[in-house]
């Protein structure tokens, strides 16, 4: 089957397909030629029309569908950051998310109960054996050092140093990775509330309100309005998670230096969450205080309000059992063994919910350009390695798949993005595989606002003040 946005084979057993007519298969005169040849890479549809070879089949539906659709509205190319240097692939605002649909095989789209509390329970082992880890090997280590480096040194300023830089870089670790476990828990909760997790609704929110409360996400808030940001992807007026900042003049250039830009990252990647969740920081403006736990938010319908008052109890319950093991152990040692995992997870979470929907290749729409489909499309997938890949469920790295078909599994998300997405829609898909600094400081320097482009509004970068 031919795909109906960027011209390729695809295999489908839900979908007839016809033999092209003889006389399609190749440009018949020299003109065609030369006018298939000169838009080759960027013209989809004529290449579609004149250059088919005899191993293509082309359904009847996609025919009917290029011959109501006029060319230009195929696919736009604008151009983004400081030098107007990046391409901004903009799909067909006619495209829908049944031809999509239609490309992958039905059975990525069934769910397993099963499946999904074996990544649970899996995660939770995960957690388990990294607090014994960290208390049965680490810690005892960590004691005879310490012991040996004060009883050779003595007790100074510099044997004070070496313990406690050694100190702070095993809990760091310890910290980075909890932090992977418990966003991967979030993961899990986030599939709940798409009911993702399984075909019981019941399961999936009881599941999932379990897991968000356990590392202090409300649950029914969080999922509402993320459903409502799935709504309303990239819709400048209405997406309500990372809405980029309008066109402004940068106050001053020493937002630019890496000192402040490093500050910045800090106070956003370990407080940026609780803001959002207490403030409704980086979203919408509503006019009037807003946070995911006052049940008449403007965030939330009034028939939600029975399930935001579940979750605050489930957060109240989760801060009272932090507060029986504060009185019991000490507030040191939750600090210790939650807090830090905690802001860690904060860390994660904002650090790939960020990078998937901040990126110079994705467009942003205004009311009139906006459809479903071009909002699920402009996201980005980042690979981290295979190994971080696994660990978070590939949320990283097939979320465009995700936004597309959010009740689809994450793992049958995984093997549509590997195997059918970019054939699919093509130049439109975005991705990056390079390291993950790499990927947070230009994303940070340039993804700063965005202005209209034709419409839509594409990011650019820092502007002087003089300019």
């Amino acid at each position: 089957m031919l795909n109906s946005f960027t011209g390729r084979t695809h295999t489908h057993t839900r979908t007839h397909v016809h033999r092209v007519p003889e006389r399609l298969k190749r440009p018949r005169n020299v003109r065609q030629r030369r006018y298939a040849k000169r838009d080759e890479g960027s013209h989809r549809a004529i290449r579609i029309i004149f250059n088919i070879t005899h191993t293509h089949r082309l359904p009847y539906a996609y025919t009917h569908f290029l011959s109501q659709v006029s060319f230009a509205a195929m696919k736009s190319v604008l151009k983004a950051g400081r030098k107007k240097d990046v391409d901004v692939v903009v799909p067909p605002k006619e495209l829908t998310i049944k031809q999509i649909q239609d490309q992958i095989p039905a059975k990525y789209f069934q769910r397993s109960a099963v499946w999904g509390m074996y990544y649970v329970f899996r995660d939770i082992f995960q957690v388990l054996v990294l607090y014994f880890i960290m208390y049965r090997a680490v810690m005892p280590v960590l004691t005879v050092f310490e012991g040996a480096v004060y009883g050779v040194a003595g007790t100074n300023i510099v044997s004070w140093i070496v313990v406690g830089a050694v100190k702070f870089a095993a809990w760091t670790v310890f910290g980075i990775a909890q932090g992977l476990n418990g966003f991967a828990i979030f993961v899990l909760a986030h599939e709940c509330g798409h009911q993702a997790f399984s075909s019981h609704r019941l399961l999936n929110n009881a599941v999932g309100l379990l897991l968000d409360s356990a590392i202090l996400v409300p649950y029914h808030s969080w999922r509402i309005s993320h459903g409502n940001h799935h709504k309303h992807t990239n819709h400048l007026t209405k997406d309500t998670a990372f809405v980029p900042r309008k066109e402004k003049r940068v106050i001053d250039l020493v937002e630019e230096t890496p000192l402040v830009m490093l500050w910045n990252m800090f106070v956003i990647f370990t407080f940026g969450w609780p803001a959002y969740l207490l403030a409704n920081i980086a979203s919408q403006d509503y006019g009037r205080r807003t946070n995911h736990f006052e049940p008449s938010s403007p965030l939330f319908n009034k028939e939600d309000r029975p399930d935001i008052v579940l979750s605050n109890v489930g957060i109240v319950a989760a801060l009272f059992i932090l507060g029986l093991c504060s009185y019991q152990y000490g507030a040191y040692n939750v600090f210790c063994w939650y807090v830090v995992p905690y802001l860690w997870t904060n860390f994660w979470l904002l650090y790939v919910t960020y990078l998937q929907h901040s990126d110079l290749r994705i467009p942003h729409y205004s009311h009139e350009h906006w459809s479903f489909v071009r909002g699920a499309i402009a996201t980005v997938d980042r690979d981290y390695g295979f190994i971080i890949n696994g660990w978070l469920h590939y949320i990283n790295n097939s979320h465009v798949v995700h936004h597309l078909f959010s009740q689809m599994p994450f793992y049958h998300a995984i093997e549509v993005t590997r195997h059918h997405i970019k054939d699919i829609i093509g130049d439109a898909y975005v991705t990056d595989n390079r390291s993950l600094v790499e990927m947070l400081c230009e994303t940070w320097r340039e993804c700063r606002y965005v202005i209209p482009s034709e419409g839509i509004s594409v990011f650019y970068g820092f502007i002087r003040k003089d300019t």
